[in-house]
C-alpha cells in the first residue's frame, strides 16, 4: 500500500473540509449554476458577486475559530483599535476620546 507524506494528508484534510463546508467548487456544480443561469456570462457573474459576501464572511469564521484564545483576544482588539484609528482619522472623535477608548480597551482587555 502507497504511503503519503504528511503534507499531502493536511491537504487531503483540508481539500476535504472545503468540499464538505461548500467552499469546493467542482465541476459539476459550475455546470449546474452555468445552466441555471442560461449561459449568460453577466448572469453568472452576478450570482458570483452575490456569493462572495458570504464566502469570505465564512472564510473569515474559519480562520477566527482555527484561533487560540490569546490569538482570538489580539483578534479582536486589532479590529477594536482599527476602528478607533479609523474613526479618529476621518475626525468622528478627538484625539482625547481616542485616548481614553484605547486604554479602555487595553485595560478591558488585558492588553499592556
Amino acid at each position: 500500500m502507497k504511503q503519503i507524506t504528511n503534507a499531502d494528508y493536511v491537504e487531503y484534510m483540508s481539500l476535504k473540509e472545503a468540499k464538505r463546508d461548500g467552499r469546493l467548487l467542482t465541476p459539476d456544480t459550475l455546470r449546474f449554476i452555468c445552466e441555471a443561469c442560461h449561459y449568460d456570462p453577466l448572469k453568472i457573474g452576478q450570482h458570483f458577486l452575490d456569493l462572495l459576501p458570504g464566502v469570505l464572511k465564512k472564510a473569515e469564521d474559519h480562520r477566527f475559530n482555527a484561533l487560540t484564545a490569546e490569538e482570538k483576544k489580539q483578534y479582536l482588539f486589532d479590529e477594536q483599535k482599527n476602528t478607533l484609528d479609523m474613526f479618529l482619522e476621518h475626525g468622528a472623535i478627538s484625539q482625547e476620546q481616542y485616548e481614553k477608548s484605547l486604554h479602555d480597551l487595553m485595560e478591558k482587555m488585558k492588553l499592556s
